[in-house]
C-alpha cells in the first residue's frame, strides 16, 4: 500500500470513495488511510452506479478506483443526470482491458486525471504497473497505442515479458507477464506444488496474463 499510495500521488487531503465490496483485495484497497491519513468512504451494501455518483458528490471525493464496465455505466448516467463531480481529481481504473473509446469519452465528458493500473492478488493486492495521466494525454493527442497499455512498472518491482519457455522477449512482442520484487508473495500457504508452478527459484511470479 505504501508503494501504491506514493505511485498514485495520494495525499492526506484526498477523499477516496471505495468502488464497492470490502471483501478480498478490497480490504487492502480500503486501507489507504493507514499510509497517509487520507479519508476513506465505504459504500453501503446496496452499492450501485447511481449511488457512486451521489456518494462522490455528497462526500466531495477526490479519488476513486473504477472497473471499465462501471465507467461505461457512469458515463451514461452522468450525461443523463445532474451530478456534481467537481471535487474529483483523479480516477484510477483497471481489473480488465478497457476500450480506448471509453477512456477517451471519459476524458472528454468528465475531464479528470486518469491512471490505468495493473495488479493482482499475488502482489499483496497492490498494483504492478501504472499508465499515468500525462501518458493518457499523449495517447489522446497522437499516440493512440498508449491507451491499450497498462503503463510502466511501479516502485520496487521488475516486469518482464517471457515466451512459453520462459525466455525474455524483445519490446513489441506478445508474451506472458512475469513480475519480481518485494511486493510479490513468497508462496501459497500449504500449497508447495502450486507455488513451484507459479514462482520461479529466482523469485519471478508468472502472472498468467499476456
Amino acid at each position: 500500500q505504501v508503494q501504491t499510495t506514493l505511485q498514485i500521488g495520494l495525499t492526506p487531503e484526498d477523499v477516496f470513495v471505495s468502488p464497492g465490496s470490502t471483501a478480498g483485495v478490497g480490504i487492502v484497497l480500503n486501507s489507504f488511510n493507514l499510509v497517509n491519513g487520507m479519508t476513506v468512504v465505504l459504500p453501503g451494501g446496496d452499492f450501485s452506479a447511481e449511488g457512486w455518483l451521489e456518494l462522490v458528490e455528497r462526500e466531495k471525493a477526490s479519488f476513486s478506483l473504477l472497473m471499465p464496465t462501471l465507467m461505461r455505466r457512469l458515463l451514461d448516467l452522468y450525461k443523463a443526470g445532474n451530478y456534481d463531480l467537481s471535487s474529483l481529481r483523479m480516477i484510477a481504473y483497471g481489473s480488465e482491458p478497457t476500450r480506448p473509446a471509453v477512456i477517451r469519452e471519459w476524458h472528454e465528458v468528465i475531464g479528470k486525471e486518469l491512471m490505468q493500473i495493473y495488479g493482482l492478488t499475488e502482489a499483496t493486492g497492490g498494483w504492478l504497473s501504472f499508465l499515468r495521466h500525462d501518458e493518457h494525454l499523449r495517447g489522446f493527442a497522437d499516440k493512440p497505442e498508449l491507451l491499450t497499455s497498462c503503463g510502466r512498472p511501479g516502485l520496487h518491482v521488475e516486469l518482464s515479458i517471457r515466451d512459453e519457455q520462459g525466455n525474455p522477449l524483445p519490446p513489441g512482442e506478445v508474451g506472458e507477464l512475469w513480475a519480481r520484487g518485494d511486493v510479490i508473495l513468497q508462496g501459497y500457504l500449504n500449497l508447495p506444488e502450486e507455488t513451484a508452478n507459479t514462482i520461479t527459484e529466482d523469485g519471478w511470479l508468472r502472472c498468467n496474463d499476456l
